[in-house]
Parts: C-alpha cells; structure tokens; sequence
C-alpha cells in the first residue's frame, strides 16, 4: 500500500514531529551556530525541579515521587533565532506550556543575552522587563511555575 500525502502536509507533519521531540526530550536538535548556554539552562531547569518537588503538601510518598518524575521529564527547551524556549508537557499529553524565554542574542536593544522574560504567548515573551539572568546566576524571580510577574 502507498500512501502519499502533499509537500505541505509532509512538511507540517515532520515539524510537528521534530517539535514534540524537542519539547518532550529537552535538546537542541539544530543548534543555529550561537553559544550556547547549555550549563546555565541546565541550572535553570535544576532550580524549576528543586523548587517544583519543594511545592505542595504531599500526603503520599509514592504519589509525590510519580508526579515530580511526569514534571521533571516534561521540561525542556528549544534554541530559536531570538530566544529559547523554555516549555513544560501537561501531564504526559502532547500539548505543552511555555514557562518562559531567556534572550539568546547580545544585540537585543533592551535585554541583556541570558535575561528570562515572562512569556505573552506560545511565541513570543513579554518585553517590559527581565525576570532574572542565567549568566549571572540571578534566578531570584524563578518558581515552577514560570517567571515571578513584576510587582
């Protein structure tokens, strides 16, 4: 049996394919020839685990280690021309959530390279101001559940 499907279709579907790998696997499949930050979103990451597994009154052992290993095999990150991507599955579903981007370029006119920034969207982060730094080690504003809203 052959089966054919149109450019497009292909080309959606092996998107979407590359996508969910990346967003499940938390690599970078083409990195786009800057630096990269590998140790500094690794510590990132580190501190959304710790500060996830710390969260909750949680009343059974076997419960809680099950729901912090889904949480923790959710995260990952994807390098984009701007940012990266920081992105958490729900619940093993194939649907993520954006918990934030960190700026990957040093010519942004507002933002410094490694500055974490709240997201707006599925795409793009808010712009009114940095939430902490990965280079610098400021991770202050950083909570499981995505960057601290300004107060």
């Amino acid at each position: 049996m052959v089966c054919s499907l149109s450019g497009s279709t292909l080309a959606f579907w092996v998107f979407a394919k590359l996508d969910l790998e990346v967003r499940l696997s938390g690599r970078i499949t083409k990195p786009r020839g800057k630096k990269k930050m590998e140790k500094q979103i690794q510590e990132l990451i580190d501190i959304i685990k710790a500060d996830y597994a710390g969260w909750g009154m949680w009343t059974d052992d076997s419960i809680k280690q099950k729901m912090i290993d889904s949480f923790n095999s959710g995260l990952g990150y994807k390098e984009g021309k701007k940012y990266i991507k920081i992105m958490k599955d729900n619940g093993g579903t194939p649907m993520a959530t954006v918990w934030g981007f960190i700026v990957n370029v040093d010519d942004d006119p507002k933002f410094k390279k490694g500055d974490i920034l709240y997201p707006a969207s599925w795409a793009s982060p808010t712009r009114n101001r940095a939430r902490g730094n990965i280079i610098e080690g400021n991770f202050k504003g950083v909570t499981w559940t995505g960057p601290a809203y300004l107060i």
